[in-house]
């Protein structure tokens, strides 16, 4: 039986809660964490201490022999959702197939409705997740640093004096957009966000429950070039995301620089890097960091998709 969990169905679920379950999600706010079982009351506290602004949903499926569990993060006004636990076995294929395929059933009935799915690229649960509908577009690396890495080596990537690098600004949210198009490729912004609009959804949805949120821009002539977001997720770590303008790797070297010089903690660094910004990946190879961990996103789109309209120059 597939329904919504209420917090009275608590003290009915002591038998299903007594069972440690793989967590196959794998959200930002706990990248960069030692991989552990979950226990189910954990999860279960989700709905009874629910975090502001956020909207919690919970699925559960309890039969003789499997069970398993979802949750969903997101916001009540957006069309953009993220599936931020997946508890089941991993030999549960058709359970985990069926729990996901209902999963947008619990959200609001609305138009252009996506939902996010981070996994391990070796996941027992990739097969039934493409079964329930969910298409891979994106795989990323992340990167870690031993705890004497030497942050001198910062100083190698020159800072160019035409670059201007300074905290985000409100009035950057379009401009950051427009550098996420030069920057990311076509098939993944067409998944992943392809208007502004959404492409504000996902990052807002994707960033949620991690703290200390700091983001940098680089500017050249008034145009921006770079991006560094940093944030300290669940486990600790500081997990640092960038976008730089593919003509502009002196933009590359800024990001590198401002990232080795963000925590003097360096055991604490992660870094997530898109496994197609290779130039990006060889230069922290460079001051010493090495991959950890590869993961793939995925997106499920139910109903009809929305594209607003915009202003365009006018060729004349």
């Amino acid at each position: 039986m597939f329904r919504t969990a209420h917090p009275k169905d608590i003290t009915g679920l002591l038998r299903f809660a007594t069972r440690a379950m793989s967590e196959m999600a794998h959200p930002r706010r706990r990248l960069g964490g030692r991989e552990r079982r979950v226990w189910v009351p954990r999860a279960l506290l989700a709905l009874t201490l629910p975090r502001r602004g956020e909207a919690h949903t919970m699925l559960l499926t309890q039969g003789r022999r499997d069970g398993g569990m979802t949750v969903l993060r997101g916001q009540s006004s957006f069309s953009t959702w993220e599936i931020d636990q997946l508890l089941v076995e991993p030999a549960s294929h058709d359970m985990c197939a069926e729990l996901l395929a209902r999963a947008d059933a619990l959200v609001p009935p609305i138009k252009g409705l996506r939902m996010f799915l981070r996994l391990t690229d070796d996941s027992p649960v990739a097969q039934a997740s493409a079964e329930a509908g969910y298409r891979r577009y994106l795989t990323e690396d992340v990167l870690g640093a031993p705890a004497d890495l030497d942050t001198s080596r910062a100083l190698r990537f020159r800072l160019s004096p035409d670059l201007d690098v300074r905290p985000r600004r409100q009035e950057d949210d379009y401009p950051l957009f427009r550098l996420y198009t030069a920057a990311t490729p076509v098939t993944v912004r067409a998944l992943e966000g392809l208007t502004f609009r959404e492409w504000q959804e996902a990052t807002a949805v994707r960033w949620q429950g991690t703290s200390r949120l700091h983001d940098v821009v680089m500017a050249q002539e008034g145009r921006l070039v770079g991006w560094l977001r940093t944030a300290t997720t669940s486990s600790g770590q500081v997990l640092a995301s960038m976008l730089w303008h593919p003509d502009v790797p002196d933009a590359a070297d800024a990001i590198t620089r401002e990232a080795l010089t963000v925590t003097r903690e360096m055991h604490r660094l992660r870094l997530l890097i898109p496994t197609h910004d290779t130039a990006l990946t060889d230069r922290f190879e460079e001051a010493g960091f090495s991959r950890i961990a590869t993961y793939t996103s995925l997106v499920h789109q139910g109903g009809e998709r929305l594209l607003e309209g915009a202003f365009v120059p006018a060729g004349l």
